[in-house]
């Protein structure tokens, strides 16, 4: 429930924020992504920007900035903008994919002759000890009967 509370108060101070726009601007962005916003926002939740800051110097929660900056990129920012937008957003999976394979190489992934002391340095974690179950008297004497009665069958 509190995650839906913050978005929808994250859409109020979206709105908040778009009716601040030239109507030039505001036209860009589609009517149903508007009307999306307005009928999903907390009308309870009182939210007033401060005209005497910056936008980066708002109040504003991250899921708001997060919501603004798609609706800019995608309606509101030149070609040449857009461009270099894709640019960051490609170099930034292509780091995230580099970091992913440096912590989790392919080539290692299903090798069967990895030391358990190579596998903790990898994973920096000491607590995933290869644990050898062993089983009780009585477990035993189960697993012989039902073995018994697996044959008969």
């Amino acid at each position: 429930m509190e995650i839906v509370k913050d978005l929808k108060q994250a859409l109020k101070e979206s709105y908040v924020v778009l009716n601040t726009l030239d109507s030039n601007s505001l036209n860009k962005i589609p009517n149903n992504v508007i009307n999306f916003i307005k009928e999903n926002m907390d009308d309870k939740y009182d939210f007033k920007i401060d005209y005497s800051k910056n936008l980066s110097d708002q109040n504003l929660s991250n899921t708001t900035l997060g919501i603004i900056s798609i609706i800019y990129s995608k309606y509101l920012c030149s070609e040449e903008e857009k461009k270099k937008w894709e640019t960051y957003d490609n170099f930034v999976l292509i780091k995230n994919e580099e970091l992913k394979n440096k912590k989790f190489p392919k080539d290692n992934l299903f090798n069967k002759n990895i030391k358990q002391d190579d596998f903790k340095n990898n994973f920096n974690n000491t607590n995933n000890d290869i644990i050898e179950l062993k089983s009780n008297f009585f477990t035993k004497i189960i697993n012989k009967i039902k073995k018994f009665f697996h044959k008969k069958s």
